[in-house]
């Protein structure tokens, strides 16, 4: 339960794969075995099955927040991996679990609000050298080049910040950041907004977060509430939940769910996904390895432009487009 699943899609180029060709269609699959009983070791994985060919021998805790355990065999083509939430209240393991505070976890103690305001442009100067670097093993990950997050870039999304916000008044909530030097190289350290109260809309309460994140931590211009994709991600999330594996339909291409996905599966609630998922991805942050930064590098992504939350028995995706 609660872990944090990430992936990103390299970006078609000229002369290479499209991402609509990165997997065949699962309804050709599913056609091919649906009067006959899962074979275990066919490269496919049938209903019953939680793996075939790729099925995970060891596991690995995606967060401090999570443990993962390794659940069946490989040779039954039944191998997962099973997270679940640390509950302890433990200084010094990097997570502050819910219901803990600053008395019972140091992990706990809330971040310096010096370096969440406007002073945080100031810490850009001295970060510029490491977080430039970041930024560029970043782009080379998610499939861009480098010359992506040049200075040009920056400018001109920090030329359309104001302008995004005031359009975008009458459906945005009220940022804490007026973010007048524009975007940041890096995100302000430390920074974790209150999430804001819920519009009765969970879908829209999820991409208002992902903006929070996005404009009071690095005064990047909010994603567009992609509504058109929303179904889909719906579809994804029940399909991976259905069959107990992470990004299984945005693989198989299920149906049309962008360039890039996040996933919170068995997080189980919105709520969890406001106050938990999302706050993890986020505090990833910037990095050269995809596999440990994925979430944040999604977010940040400057080639999106707007995001659709999905849910499904209890597994919540976040599509990029």
């Amino acid at each position: 339960m609660n872990r944090l699943i990430f992936l990103g899609v390299v970006f078609a180029l000229a002369g290479c794969t499209s991402t609509m060709e990165i997997t065949g269609s699962p309804a050709n699959s599913d056609a091919m075995n649906m009067d006959s009983e899962p074979v275990c070791g066919d490269g496919v994985v049938d209903d019953g099955e939680h793996c075939d060919g790729d099925c995970p021998t060891a596991c690995g805790a995606s967060s401090a927040c999570v443990t993962a355990t390794l659940d069946g065999a490989a040779a039954t083509c039944d191998a997962r991996c099973v997270d679940a939430p640390v509950t302890a209240c433990v200084s010094g393991d990097g997570c502050c679990p819910s219901g803990c505070g600053a008395g019972a976890d140091a992990d706990c103690a809330p971040a310096n609000n010096a370096s969440m305001g406007n002073n945080g442009a100031g810490n850009q100067q001295a970060n510029n050298t490491s977080s430039n670097n970041m930024a560029a093993g970043n782009n080379t990950s998610t499939g861009n080049s480098a010359a992506n997050n040049s200075a040009q870039t920056n400018n001109t999304a920090a030329g359309n910040n104001s302008a995004a916000m005031n359009n975008s008044s009458a459906q945005e909530p009220m940022y804490e950041n007026d973010c007048a030097t524009g975007p940041l190289d890096a995100p302000i350290a430390g920074c974790r907004p209150t999430p804001f109260p819920t519009t009765g809309d969970p879908a829209e309460d999820c991409v208002r977060r992902i903006n929070q994140f996005r404009w009071e931590c690095q005064c990047l211009p909010p994603l567009e509430r992609w509504r058109d994709g929303e179904m889909c991600a719906d579809q994804q999330a029940e399909y991976d939940a259905q069959k107990g594996q992470a990004h299984a339909a945005f693989n198989n291409r299920i149906c049309g769910g962008g360039f890039g996905q996040n996933e919170c599966p068995g997080y189980g609630t919105w709520s969890a996904v406001i106050n938990t998922c999302l706050v993890q991805m986020w505090d990833e942050g910037p990095g050269e390895n995809f596999a440990e930064h994925g979430h944040y590098l999604n977010m940040t992504n400057p080639r999106f432009s707007k995001v659709a939350c999905g849910e499904g028995s209890g597994w919540f995706v976040q599509n990029f487009q």
